[in-house]
């Protein structure tokens, strides 16, 4: 919200946000004279669906313009779907298990994230229309047609390798413009990390401090990649990036759970 100062003294106003008739939440701000102020708002809502909205000032000689009024389009969650190709009898050992708990930060209600997790051979049966997101967690022989089909509908696919991965059956994928190699048994830090990327600003600076503090223990030496979003301390690439037909295709060349990292 941009709260305009037409005065030339500095003011302060409470700003609240109404949906639907109720108020969900509000801000105070100082606004110097002659200039412009801006607040911002975070919202998880219930339901899908178009909703009134409307943004209240305090007060002022000026009542007319203390009252703006929108439209707010709520969409349904993202709908991700991830494939384990580990699944165990325990969900903390999972493969897919920290990938869950990350698209869920402040759990399931307050996530824009729907997931659901199926099995490599669930994959087959699972329709892919309705998922905007496709994450293989070490899935040993991946679905070329399927993969190809889900990229063309302008969707990303994230691949996570690991110990049940074949690479013959990767490399002779020809969506993927990168080779898999050899196994390597070496620890390595995050020396590097692609910032001008959208998805990598959060870890600029001081903020990635964690994620450069990562060990590496075992990885797929990768061959062929153009984009690195993230590079180890030996310049092997850990996290690479490719568009393919219409959507975006990532590949992390270490697992998803602590069998290879931590």
């Amino acid at each position: 919200v941009t709260v305009s100062n037409l005065s030339d003294r500095s003011q302060s106003t409470l700003v609240e946000l109404y949906l639907s008739g109720v108020k969900v939440d509000q801000k105070s701000m100082e606004v110097k004279g002659g200039e412009d102020g801006r607040a911002s708002f975070e919202l998880f809502l219930d339901r899908p669906g178009w909703v009134n909205g409307e943004v209240r000032l305090s007060g002022d000689r000026l009542s007319t313009d203390d009252a703006f009024y929108f439209p707010l389009k709520v969409r349904e969650k993202i709908k991700v779907l991830i494939v384990d190709g580990d699944p165990r009898t325990s969900l903390r050992a999972s493969e897919s298990y920290y990938v869950v708990n990350a698209l869920h930060p402040g759990g399931l209600g307050k996530s824009p994230f729907l997931t659901r997790v199926v099995t490599e051979e669930g994959l087959t049966h699972t329709d892919l229309k309705s998922y905007e997101a496709l994450l293989l967690l070490n899935v040993s022989r991946p679905q070329a047609s399927r993969l190809s089909s889900f990229l063309e509908s302008s969707k990303p696919v994230f691949i996570f390798l690991g110990d049940r991965v074949v690479p013959e059956e990767y490399n002779k994928i020809p969506l993927f413009p990168w080779r898999i190699q050899e196994v390597v048994d070496r620890q390595e830090k995050i020396a590097q990390v692609d910032e001008h990327h959208d998805s990598m600003k959060s870890f600029s600076g001081a903020a990635g401090g964690s994620l450069r503090n990562a060990s590496i223990r075992r990885y797929f030496r990768i061959e062929g990649s153009k984009r690195n979003l993230l590079t180890l301390g030996n310049k092997d690439p850990l996290l690479v990036e490719t568009d393919r037909e219409k959507g975006k295709l990532f590949l992390f060349s270490s697992s998803a759970d602590l069998d290879w990292n931590d």
